[in-house]
């Protein structure tokens, strides 16, 4: 099954893919060649460089998603992107499940 998503890029522009379910936000970023997802660490979380802010109507979806659940390592990775806001995630962290049809993640600029 394929999950709708939306990215946003920092010039206002978007992209709506068809993201396989159980793959991260990351991996389907990569996948369709999603500009900004650059993900250097390759979802080791071990760098910022696949972040985005969510939709707030995705965020109370994603707090209350075990699969989902912000750790504590994520949060301190954040703290130190300079584009970090209350709705910041890393994608590498996002597992992609039928809950999150319609998703709309911005890229930072």
């Amino acid at each position: 099954m394929t999950i709708p998503i939306t990215f946003i890029f920092s010039n206002g522009h978007e992209k709506t893919i068809e993201a396989q379910e159980n793959l991260s936000l990351m991996q389907a970023a990569k996948l369709n060649n999603i500009e900004g997802i650059d993900a250097v660490c390759e979802g080791c979380m071990a760098c910022a460089t696949c972040h985005v802010h969510i939709d707030p109507r995705f965020e109370k979806i994603l707090k209350e998603d075990e699969v989902n659940e912000q750790s504590e390592e994520e949060l301190d990775i954040l703290e130190m992107s300079p584009f970090n806001a209350e709705n910041s995630r890393l994608s590498c962290q996002i597992k992609i499940t039928h809950k999150l049809k319609g998703l709309i993640v911005k890229i930072p600029s």
